[in-house]
């Protein structure tokens, strides 16, 4: 109820939000067990793994019950002490949210939460503190980058999960009425504010009318109203820049076409996005989805983070979450997600002389 007031999130999302962030305190509960080393005869040695240090974490206000337990829940996991830097629109949110931990009985001063506006003020100096070890970040390419210069001063271990693009690819033999099903999920999640959401769609110039005439209805049936009345799908804009941003992106799409015909691709054909992070096909022929090396396995030809094979939405617990290039670096989620914040020690002893 409090995201839905404060962010206008509609109800049922937020409630979906609530369980969401909770797999990740589940997952991450059951993965600390799991964390293991290696033991070899010498020189093979020991690999031990341990805790990376104190840590970081910059959320944002998209999903701030999501965002935090998808970097708290590992950080604890490992064995590490945690500063949380939540955004101040969903504020509250966060702040009930870190008292669970501490009735779970938590110790005092393992997880820790700053709140400021804005952050720089706090975070550079946070950053340049000998004592932080790690750097997780979700938000903006520009950000990002700013925060990985800081973060070489003291050769942080550092996590990215940055801005890109989500392509949403419909293939001739694709089936319509599933692909729009699809669409919608993909890019009205979370009332289209999601960093997975949808920003390009590919479609094959054979269906390209019809699956746009579908989606057309689909997204004129969308109710929007206020977040925690009944049957709302899209929460109002809730301050003066965002309906600005809104209403230049809209007069913009108004004076293009509502759709862009372009050739036919080749079957050697790659798509390489700037900064890629996810994609989601739509096909029949399994073929395209083969995950062995060949001329149709769309995942070969594709540089992306994560993708989807006639799916809406990619992210849980278990998977392994983040892009490439511009869209940022590490994963959070799944034994990658803890692995960011583990460190390898090597340990070898010498053979005992006989």
């Amino acid at each position: 109820m409090v995201m839905s007031l404060k962010m206008e999130k509609p109800l049922a999302e937020a409630r979906g939000e609530v369980a969401y962030g909770a797999e990740f305190l589940r997952w991450y509960a059951e993965e600390a067990p799991r964390i293991a080393g290696r033991h070899g005869a010498s020189p093979g040695g020991t690999g031990t793994r341990g805790p990376v240090g104190p840590c970081y974490c910059i959320t944002p206000w998209n999903f701030p019950i999501a965002m935090a337990t998808r970097k708290v829940a590992p950080a604890v996991a490992a064995g590490c002490t945690a500063v949380l830097k939540p955004p101040a629109l969903p504020l509250l949110t966060t702040l009930l949210l870190v008292r669970v931990p501490e009735e779970a009985g938590l110790p005092p001063g393992v997880l820790n939460v700053v709140t400021t506006t804005p952050s720089a003020p706090v975070s550079g100096p946070v950053i340049a503190d000998p004592r932080l070890r790690k750097l997780s970040f979700t938000g903006s390419t520009p950000v990002g980058t700013t925060l990985l210069r800081q973060a070489a001063d003291n050769v942080l271990r550092t996590s990215m999960e940055l801005g890109g693009n989500a392509s949403f690819l419909v293939f001739e033999d694709a089936d319509l009425a599933a692909a729009v099903e699809g669409a919608m999920l993909a890019k009205f999640r979370d009332i289209g504010e999601a960093c997975t959401a949808a920003n390009r769609f590919l479609v094959h110039e054979n269906v390209a009318d019809e699956f746009l005439e579908r989606v057309t209805a689909r997204v004129s049936d969308l109710v929007v109203g206020r977040g925690t009345e009944p049957g709302t799908a899209i929460g109002p804009l809730i301050n003066t820049a965002a309906v600005t941003k809104v209403g230049r992106l809209v007069s913009d799409a108004r004076r293009k076409p509502a759709l862009w015909r372009c050739p036919a691709a080749r079957p050697g054909d790659v798509l390489r996005p700037h900064g890629a992070r996810r994609h989601r096909p739509w096909q029949r022929d399994p073929a395209r989805g083969d995950l062995r090396p060949g001329p149709r396995g769309v995942h070969l030809r594709l540089d992306t983070g994560m993708m989807g094979l006639n799916v809406g939405a990619l992210s849980n617990a278990a998977a392994p979450f983040g892009g490439v290039k511009h869209s940022g670096l590490g994963r959070e989620g799944g034994v990658e997600g803890i692995a960011e914040y583990l460190e390898t020690k090597y340990v070898v002893t010498a053979t005992p002389r006989r």
